[in-house]
């Protein structure tokens, strides 16, 4: 089981990245790692030649692609052809740190993510994966929402991550790339988060807090929303471990219910924190994913979110009954909040029914 550090994206800032690569050669030469490979583009090469060889005269390996022809918001498609290219040239069984060309907060030493990594405990029966992947936090409120674009995992784990299925596309989903990672593996047993993310409104950013909350009251009324992050804690509490470092701190007094959780901005220890960039919980610990299911839902629901995980029998029978919940949660959380920017939407029809226009969001795909 060798170890190896993965890089996988576009080089956009040539001079921030040199700086990486001179972390990853030390790392290489010092015998911290056993692999390191970068995948990227043709483009790369013809535009930072001189970056791409330092890691080729050090021993890295280079695989390079041409860029696919559709680019969707995120990148979404490009980071799936490039992880599966690295992983490609990866055993199995090697634990892989993968990594970004941008936003890159790695320490200095890669052993103590490894040692995290090697010291989780095995993950639950039915888990997707032989080895928990570690994720350096979570978003608690978004379903999948496991930061950020950098894990470690076995490579044969990891490549359950890749998906080349559209499906986000064809929904017109409101999605972001670490969604569609790491849904990769549950959507089979979860038929109606693609249903969900047609009509997740997402996150809303720093520049409006109070929108932020009582959007997320809102959807404590949503049975598809419960669902879905009850699905996503779910994951993180069979198959994830969370925090790229050992937090001694306990979790802290957690508020009686989700109601009451969700009226804060303050956070409740350093395990689970308030990000006022994102509006969101975040979890830097995996095990406060098992007390969040376990919280009650609202003073006058106390029944837990765990018990929300499954929908009701006869929504999941009928195709039709998951579309109508899904356009009902669109049509309330529309008509509730209009200033919301990418807000979601009904299919509409002509008055004599003969024209259907179906869901209108921001696109995905990114015109060239």
């Amino acid at each position: 089981m060798s170890k190896a550090v993965l890089v996988v994206g576009k080089i956009r800032e040539p001079e921030k990245f040199s700086l990486d690569v001179e972390k990853y050669v030390s790392w290489l030469k010092a015998g911290k790692v056993d692999k390191l490979v970068f995948s990227g583009w043709v483009s790369d090469l013809h535009q930072n030649r001189r970056l791409l060889d330092v890691l080729a005269r050090a021993g890295g390996r280079i695989v390079l692609d041409r860029e696919p022809d559709i680019t969707l918001i995120g990148s979404i498609l490009h980071q799936m052809v490039a992880l599966h290219n690295g992983l490609s040239v990866l055993d199995p069984d090697d634990v892989v740190l993968k990594s970004r060309t941008d936003k890159v907060a790695m320490p200095t030493d890669p052993g103590t993510i490894f040692a995290r990594f090697t010291s989780a405990e095995p993950p639950a029966a039915q888990s997707p994966f032989r080895r928990r992947i570690l994720v350096p936090s979570a978003l608690a409120w978004h379903p999948f929402f496991f930061n950020d674009g950098t894990y470690v995992g076995l490579a044969g784990d990891l490549a359950q991550l890749v998906t080349f299925d559209l499906w986000y596309v064809a929904r017109n989903a409101l999605i972001n790339g670490e969604q569609v990672f790491h849904t990769a593996p549950f959507r089979k047993g979860c038929a109606f988060l693609d249903e969900y993310f047609k009509v997740n409104p997402g996150l809303v950013w720093w520049d409006d807090a109070d929108l932020a909350r009582r959007l997320d009251r809102a959807r404590l009324d949503e049975p598809l929303h419960l669902a879905a992050v009850a699905r996503s804690l779910q994951a993180i509490e069979s198959s994830y471990a969370v925090g790229y470092h050992a937090i001694d701190d306990t979790v802290g007094d957690l508020p009686p219910s989700w109601h009451h959780l969700l009226e804060r901005d303050a956070g409740i220890s350093r395990k689970l924190v308030y990000s006022k960039h994102s509006n969101a919980w975040v979890l830097t610990a995996g095990g406060v994913a098992s007390l969040l299911l376990d919280l009650p839902i609202s003073p006058d629901r106390p029944q837990s979110l765990r018990s929300c995980a499954d929908l009701s029998p006869e929504l999941l029978r009928r195709r039709a009954g998951l579309c109508e919940a899904a356009w009902q949660m669109a049509e309330r959380l529309s008509a509730a909040f209009p200033g919301l920017r990418n807000p979601p939407r009904l299919p509409s029809c002509s008055d004599d029914g003969s024209y259907v226009v179906m869901v209108q969001r921001a696109s995905l795909v990114v015109p060239r």
